[in-house]
């Protein structure tokens, strides 16, 4: 059975939402593997001159050390936190900027924004002239309202289970045997552990590119002598 990875950032409690979701896609032969992040959590919150609020420090802070470790192949987050300094929207634009450096769980993900506001999040991002320019630079991948948000999402998913990359299944197959050794077939990568060699190809590093590149030649190479 095919497994998806996502986060939903929601100060509201979701959980029907997310069974939902979750037995849309099983229908469809996908397991759901989720996180749920409250950014309103205690630790999370801190004392500011209008009152107790997000600290959105403390909130990337939390992402960096706790949300890191794995992939999400989807980012699902609320514009309108119950905050006045983040709201979801921001927190995606921190989120998108900060996936193309560096290892990062979001680095493939696709990121969408929901809200039963929708009024609210185009009157944040289109009175001011500079959010509008981010969010057309931001390439968030869907808005859905939330009342559709259990719909849209299941289907935009089983959608892009169904493409057939082969980088994307490539990486899976090295993410997900992350502690096995490799020791033959790349000099370079000897000894080390597939996940190291699926962060080198996440990271577009030189050696990550070759391997890439070097097992594609490997396995058409086996392909032909299969069929001698």
């Amino acid at each position: 059975m095919t497994i998806v990875r996502v986060l939903f950032i929601d100060d509201d409690d979701i959980s029907q939402s997310i069974d939902s979701v979750k037995m849309k896609l099983h229908r469809s032969g996908i397991t759901l593997d989720f996180e749920k992040l409250d950014p309103r959590e205690h630790d999370l919150m801190a004392e500011f001159e209008h009152g107790h609020d997000i600290d959105f420090s403390k909130l990337k802070k939390h992402i960096n050390n706790n949300l890191n470790r794995r992939p999400f192949d989807v980012v699902a987050c609320d514009f309108s936190f119950k905050s006045k300094n983040v709201n979801g929207y921001l927190l995606l634009k921190w989120l998108v900027n900060t996936s193309a450096t560096g290892r990062n769980a979001f680095k493939r993900s696709k990121f969408i924004c929901y809200s039963s506001e929708e009024d609210k999040f185009m009157e944040f991002v289109v009175t001011s002239k500079a959010e509008f320019i981010d969010l057309v630079k931001l390439n968030l991948h869907a808005f859905y309202k939330r009342e559709s948000l259990t719909n849209e999402l299941s289907a935009m998913i089983v959608k892009e289970k169904q493409k057939i990359s082969m980088d994307d299944t490539f990486l899976k197959l090295l993410e997900n045997n992350a502690e096995y050794k490799f020791s033959e077939g790349y000099p370079r990568f000897k000894g080390k552990m597939l996940g190291e060699i699926a962060n080198q190809i996440t990271n577009e590093t030189h050696h990550g590119r070759a391997f890439k590149n070097h097992f594609v030649e490997l396995t058409f190479a086996h392909l032909v002598d299969l069929n001698s």
